[in-house]
């Protein structure tokens, strides 16, 4: 879904810059840089996540066997 609307947006977005001649900014960055970086940070956050269960998964399993 996400992808489907992304790229629809996209389309919209590309048709105001080529109409007004100008680039549309979201918090200071081109519109498709700005997603780039959301997608970029929560794809590193899930993978801090991730390491985080792992490692607290390993602590119990040390615990447990001492």
């Amino acid at each position: 879904m996400l992808p489907k609307l992304e790229e629809e947006i996209k389309g919209y977005i590309e048709a105001w810059e080529a109409e007004q001649g100008t680039a549309f900014f979201v918090k200071g960055q081109r519109f498709m840089d700005y997603v780039a970086n959301q997608w970029e940070e929560l794809k590193t956050q899930k993978e801090k996540e991730k390491s985080q269960r792992v490692s607290e998964q390993e602590n119990k399993t040390v615990s447990s066997g001492s």
